[in-house]
């Protein structure tokens, strides 16, 4: 699960659209991050409850919007080919599609409405 987190959060900090939302408005301090990740996703994959806590509140100050929904995706499904095979890899995707389509709604920003 390491060089899954690790190889995925290297991509992150290295990308044009999310490297300046991990790298500079979030400020991530790997040291505390990862191995909170490294909970988070062996709790997501393998069904360990190593996750305690509510991801989401986190991520809500987060300038982000469909585009970085959409590259996250491909930068995690980057690592999950690269280091699985078989329905390892197509529960991975999933999982982080799940999560990608449960955050994305409620941090994209959404025109104001107005009254006709």
């Amino acid at each position: 699960m390491r060089l899954l987190v690790d190889s995925f959060y290297d991509h992150v900090q290295q990308d044009a659209l999310s490297g300046p939302v991990f790298n500079g408005f979030a400020h991530v301090n790997g040291a505390s991050h990862l191995p909170a990740m490294y909970d988070f996703r062996s709790s997501v994959l393998p069904g360990t409850s190593r996750c305690k806590g509510q991801p989401f509140p986190k991520h809500i100050p987060l300038p982000v919007g469909v585009a970085h929904f959409q590259r996250w995706l491909q930068l995690f499904y980057q690592p999950v080919d690269e280091h699985f095979s078989g329905t390892r890899t197509v529960e991975a995707k999933a999982r982080a599609l799940s999560i990608a389509t449960l955050f994305e709604p409620r941090l994209s920003p959404r025109p104001a409405l107005s009254v006709l």
